[in-house]
């Protein structure tokens, strides 16, 4: 239209059908210790402990360099991310103010990523295979091989000709780590404002509606335990 190829947008009066979003749950126990205790078996395992125990999301986590990891001070700073248009890698600085933050690093998992930092051989927390930054291809075979090493150590296997796979472990994304970290703020009893500062959501409301699920999910779960209680 701005170039008088066509008289009329004819997508004007389409109306976009709205969708719910998708559920994402939190890892549960088992598996959180799991990623935990297996973290030095696999070069996905450390930063796979740093989303789960942080927070930051997957553009934030490839972009992270050892730099940005203040292990005295015991926290991060995420002031860049990762976006890959066709493929290629971009680095660009967080969508929102809120997005530029220092994030809390638990102590429990200060001995691991100093140890991990000290034999670093890229500037990056999650290279590639060849310390440069991934591509979405690269962490997507990753990711995969990660789910496949803990679905082993799990007690999972492969599948052969005699017998079919054993598949142990329920496959979980880079965001339901962020959601844990989520669960685990609220658990924790932080305030919704501190968590909104440590996930970097701009808006409270975000973090209100993941605070309000999860009460909801923890008062269900008080009337089921009172339910078995009175053997109902």
């Amino acid at each position: 239209m701005e170039n008088d190829l066509i008289h009329r947008n004819v997508f004007a009066k389409v109306t976009v059908p709205k969708t719910e979003a998708e559920e994402r749950e939190p890892i549960d126990e088992a598996t959180r210790k799991l990623i935990f205790d297996t973290c030095e078996g696999h070069r996905m395992g450390i930063p796979a402990l740093v989303m789960l125990y942080t927070g930051i999301r997957k553009g934030e986590l490839l972009a992270l360099k050892w730099e940005d990891v203040d292990l005295v001070g015991e926290r991060l700073t995420v002031n860049k991310a990762v976006a890959f248009p066709n493929n290629s890698v971009s680095i660009k600085t967080p969508k929102t103010k809120a997005g530029t933050r220092t994030v809390p690093i638990p102590k429990k998992i200060i001995p691991l990523l100093q140890k991990a930092k000290d034999g670093a051989e890229s500037e990056y927390v999650c290279p590639s295979v060849r310390g440069e930054i991934m591509t979405h291809t690269a962490y997507n075979v990753a990711w995969n091989s990660y789910l496949h090493y803990l679905n082993l150590k799990a007690g999972g296997r492969d599948a052969s000709r005699s017998r079919p796979k054993v598949q142990a472990l329920k496959e979980f994304s880079a965001h339901q780590l962020r959601h844990t970290m989520a669960s685990t703020l609220y658990d924790a009893e932080v305030d919704v404002k501190s968590a909104q500062k440590f996930l970097g959501q701009s808006d409270i409301q975000v973090t209100l509606k993941i605070y309000t699920h999860l009460s909801e999910g923890k008062e269900q779960a008080a009337v089921d335990a009172l339910n078995r209680h009175l053997g109902a």
